[in-house]
């Protein structure tokens, strides 16, 4: 079913419906003297439309299955065959190589066959043949071929090749009786639907319920022991993948089952290809199905790993190429069955080109996005989870889809966002920082001393050097301002924490530590407002002053006193000594 040759061709079709630009066709060479409008007009001519192989067995088969032999042989080439025994010589091995590939003869799946008016080229044969099948595959083989020759009325028409009607004879004396005709019952061989017996129809069904039967047993088998050797946790996001695929790989198995079975067992050939189309078009869907699941089940296990390992790089970039394989597979499919029911997919996407430009035009948003979403992908200025600030909005990516981003903001709903537009806007992207800062201004009271302020300067440095949460560089306390109401007092630091929440735990013990060393000190917070006194304030503690004046003077005189910058020993000496609350 899925062979080398159905393969390479879908893969030439698919590149060609991607890109929007009619290929150059890949096509056997053309016989000499003969124009692409030769070819056109034998489309309209020729009646028996043999102007392409696939045309030419396809109307054999119609004219055997409808009991027409003297139709059927108008696709046999017949060229070396007297004229006045042609019609009669012509019936009979219309009739002998019916007979043959009943019993003992393959022609290839439709798609294998091409379609187009100069054949296929790469099988290494001369141009004006094609070879669309096999003849006594269980003895001496032989090749079915077409040839390329000129008709009566002057145009080009593909006919059964003269080098395969010599060897039908004697081919059909070594061939057997199939294994139907020789245990099938008279009452089953005499009644016939179109010229089959009805015995060989029963048969494709029995051979179809086997074919699928056999599948699912295999299929069931090999789920269950992969399912031994690669275990799926009940949260993993690959549970129920391996029961998602019991059936689409029945279903493929029992496709590839049915196609041997049914020559095998010698069911008849216009039988045959009258349903194999059936099979083909279940089987590459069920390919598709299961392509698809398999895509999604090896997603899902790259996954359960970056979350194992805490990673979130790669979120974004694989669930876009997970959506463009499935697009791709499904493509293929679309291609595979179309060309099966017998629609002319070449010419379909080669008219593309044409209008490439227009739906190139037309969809210029949609480009745009998609090159926006591959440009993310590429540069990962976000990631699915992290939180971010892009324009007005703040929030957290939850999706980097095809089209758009989707960001949960603070109030909880889902901003959508064009790719296009995301990916041209300044993102500043709060999951990246490496450590928080913290910046604030102590307004002290103007009652406050110049050795108190000289007291906090340092208990103030001596904190943050020694708290084990806070970075030394830069870790800047100053005295920086005679304010309106209040003596000014800068703190600069940086906070290493794993996340906002982490931050404002830190930030909170160091604010209330502050508070403590600015009470020690003796003075007070200034109040941000003016105030009329009509009594006399209240006086700050003298004691507190004293003892304050008597530590500065105290650290002048042994010379300890740390302004304007600590020494570095000092530093080393108390660093990390204050520990972080746990």
């Amino acid at each position: 079913m899925f062979s080398v040759r159905s393969f390479a061709m879908l893969a030439k079709l698919l590149l060609l419906l991607l890109t929007g630009v009619p290929a150059a066709p890949v096509q056997a060479q053309s016989l000499p003297g003969v124009s692409s409008q030769d070819d056109s007009s034998a489309l309209l001519a020729d009646t028996f439309g043999r102007v392409t192989p696939r045309g030419t067995i396809q109307g054999y088969l119609a004219a055997v299955g409808a009991g027409d032999f003297e139709k059927a042989a108008n696709f046999l080439n017949l060229r070396s065959v007297s004229f006045g025994e042609r019609q009669s010589r012509g019936i009979q091995l219309a009739s002998d190589l019916k007979n043959l590939l009943d019993r003992d003869g393959l022609i290839y799946d439709s798609i294998e066959i091409s379609n187009q008016a100069d054949g296929k080229s790469g099988d290494e044969l001369a141009t004006n043949l094609d070879r669309i099948g096999t003849l006594a595959i269980s003895s001496s083989k032989a090749p079915f071929l077409l040839e390329r020759v000129t008709g009566e009325n002057g145009i080009l028409i593909w006919l059964v090749a003269a080098e395969t009607l010599d060897q039908v004879p004697f081919l059909l004396m070594l061939s057997r009786e199939s294994p139907i005709d020789r245990y099938l019952p008279e009452q089953l061989a005499g009644f016939k639907i179109a010229t089959v017996p009805i015995g060989h129809w029963i048969a494709l069904i029995i051979i179809a319920f086997a074919s699928l039967a056999a599948g699912l047993a295999i299929s069931w088998v090999f789920i269950t022991v992969l399912r031994r050797f690669w275990p799926v946790d009940a949260t993993s996001r690959r549970k129920g993948t391996f029961q998602s695929l019991l059936i689409p790989l029945g279903i493929v198995l029992a496709s590839n089952f049915y196609r041997p079975a049914i020559v095998a067992f010698g069911v008849q050939v216009v039988a045959r290809e009258n349903t194999n189309w059936i099979a083909l078009i279940v089987g590459w869907v069920a390919f598709a199905m299961l392509c698809m699941r398999i895509v999604d089940g090896l997603i899902g296990y790259v996954m359960d790993r970056m979350t194992r390992r805490s990673k979130k790089t790669s979120v974004a970039a694989i669930s876009l190429a997970r959506r463009a394989l499935n697009i791709a597979i499904i493509a293929i499919a679309i291609i595979a069955v179309l060309d099966i029911v017998g629609v002319d997919v070449t010419a379909g996407l080669a008219a593309l080109g044409i209008g490439g430009l227009a739906l190139a035009l037309g969809a210029q948003k949609t480009i745009e996005n998609l090159v926006g979403s591959i440009t993310m992908v590429a540069d990962q200025p976000v990631r699915v989870g992290d939180f971010c600030k892009f324009g007005e909005v703040t929030g957290t990516v939850e999706d980097i889809g095809m089209r758009s981003t989707q960001v949960r903001t603070l109030e909880r709903t889902i901003v959508t966002i064009p790719n296009g537009v995301f990916s041209g806007m300044q993102i500043e992207n709060y999951s990246r920082r490496d450590y928080f800062k913290l910046q604030t201004v102590l307004t002290l009271r103007y009652e406050t001393t110049p050795d108190q302020i000289r007291y906090l300067l340092v208990e103030l440095r001596g904190l943050l050097y020694a708290h084990e949460k806070v970075r030394n560089d830069p870790a800047r306390v100053r005295f920086v301002g005679l304010g309106k109401d209040a003596l000014e007092i800068e703190l600069f630091l940086y906070i290493n924490a794993v996340d906002y929440d982490a931050y404002l735990e830190v930030c909170e013990d160091l604010l209330l530590r502050v508070m403590d060393i600015v009470k020690q000190s003796g003075t007070d917070f200034a109040f941000p407002s003016q105030t009329l006194y009509f009594a006399k304030d209240n006086a700050l503690p003298a004691d507190a002053a004293e003892r304050v004046e008597s530590e500065i003077s105290a650290m002048k005189k042994k010379g300890e006193l740390q302004i304007p910058r600590f020494d570095p020993k000092k530093i080393e000496e108390i660093s990390n000594t204050i520990k972080f609350p746990q």
